[in-house]
């Protein structure tokens, strides 16, 4: 079986955002896992901080991080998280 891959610009521009304003060692890079339904979070270096950091989520294809809050667009609304 052939792998699938989907590609989210939304979340990949996230994702990329939040690498280039990160400046501190604690600093989080933040990606949308469609196959949990889950917010997933990263450090800087790569390593897996929290697997399923927000959970439950149905089609997310957006996602924003400002100071602790994130914001996530799915299913036509948008929900904020604190981190």
């Amino acid at each position: 079986m052939k792998p699938s891959f989907k590609f989210y610009p939304g979340a990949l521009c996230s994702a990329l955002f939040s690498l280039l304003i990160a400046q501190s060692a604690d600093a989080q890079i933040f990606a949308t896992d469609s196959d949990s339904n889950t917010i997933v979070e990263y450090g800087v270096d790569g390593e897996l901080q929290n697997s399923a950091l927000v959970s439950g989520l149905t089609r997310a294809d957006g996602i924003v991080a400002s100071d602790s809050d994130i914001f996530v667009t799915y299913e036509n609304q948008v929900g904020e998280y604190t981190t």
